[in-house]
């Protein structure tokens, strides 16, 4: 099941990114910080706070949380060189 995440989602959105975080840390900590819980939970509250954010959170047959995905809609006005469009920008998966 994949449903929109809410704020009832938040500890198993943080245990989620937990693994994801530090394999990218331990690949390149020049650009990726450790995982931390606190930061990482800090974070997702902002964006549930932003309008533009959707956060989809992923289930098994169990009800296990297994996968999120969180993407940002960037509506594009019209200009002299494009009619106005959306994308989607997928900043975790």
């Amino acid at each position: 099941m994949i449903k929109k995440a809410t704020l009832k989602d938040l500890n198993s959105l943080t245990e989620l990114n937990r693994e994801v975080q530090q394999i990218h840390h331990n690949a390149f900590p020049e650009i990726f910080k450790p995982y931390s819980k606190t930061q990482v939970s800090k974070s997702f509250r902002q964006l549930f706070k932003n309008k533009n954010i959707v956060i989809l959170i992923s289930f098994d047959h169990s009800n296990n949380p297994v996968g999120y995905i969180f993407y940002e809609v960037k509506k594009h006005h019209e200009s002299a060189f494009t009619q106005p469009y959306k994308i989607f920008y997928i900043l975790h998966i």
